[in-house]
């Protein structure tokens, strides 16, 4: 259990994220702290790890500032703020799974959410001014994204590829630099229910 911490990165010491959470059984309760600054990922789940962050700030990491990956991998986020990454906002890959809901995910130097072979739950957040895509599906990836305000994103607010199959439902997808909702190189999906503008 972590509670009203700060953790940040205090060397120069490349590490692969300042909190890391991996294997079957391994799990963390997280709330009210701050993962800020890391030379690596702010938050990383691993090999099966689940846990549950809530209402923590998590920003201006030099690599993804959450990372959900593996197979059973399903950590939940909720009422979080997930900013100023240098690469992805929360980045879900290689079979990882989880749910992030009613958080703010913004201004991430690579997409806000990338989902890459991977299933999370993406849910009731606000998406917005990230430097690239405020969604982006690839290679497989099938998330449901649905409820979000996603906005204001530098390219397109959601990308598909690569087989990507997601579903998106039920969002308000608006004021976007490009497209509101771009489907490229053989992705898929089912859009459905959501109000797309401006």
């Amino acid at each position: 259990v972590l509670a009203k911490c700060i953790l940040k990165a205090d060397s120069s010491a490349e590490a692969a994220s300042i909190v890391r959470v991996e294997g079957a059984g391994a799990s963390i309760r997280m709330s009210d702290c701050k993962v800020v600054a890391g030379l690596g990922a702010g938050i990383m789940f691993a090999g099966g790890a689940k846990g549950l962050v809530q209402r923590c700030e998590i920003g201006k990491n030099a690599r993804a500032n959450v990372v959900i990956e593996g197979e059973m991998t399903d950590p939940t986020l909720e009422d979080c703020e997930i900013h100023s990454g240098q690469m992805s906002g929360v980045f879900v890959k290689t079979k990882g799974k989880g749910t992030v809901r009613r958080s703010t995910i913004r201004a991430n130097s690579f997409a806000n959410v990338e989902v890459n072979d991977a299933s999370p739950h993406v849910l009731d957040n606000q998406i917005f001014e990230g430097l690239q895509s405020g969604v982006y599906c690839h290679d497989g990836g099938e998330a449901v994204v649905r409820g979000n305000q996603v906005f204001a994103n530098k390219r397109a607010n959601v990308s598909v590829s690569k087989q990507a199959n997601p579903t998106i439902e039920n969002n308000e997808i608006k004021d976007g630099a490009q497209s509101g909702v771009f489907i490229y190189g053989e992705g898929r999906g089912t859009i459905r229910g959501n109000n797309i503008h401006n």
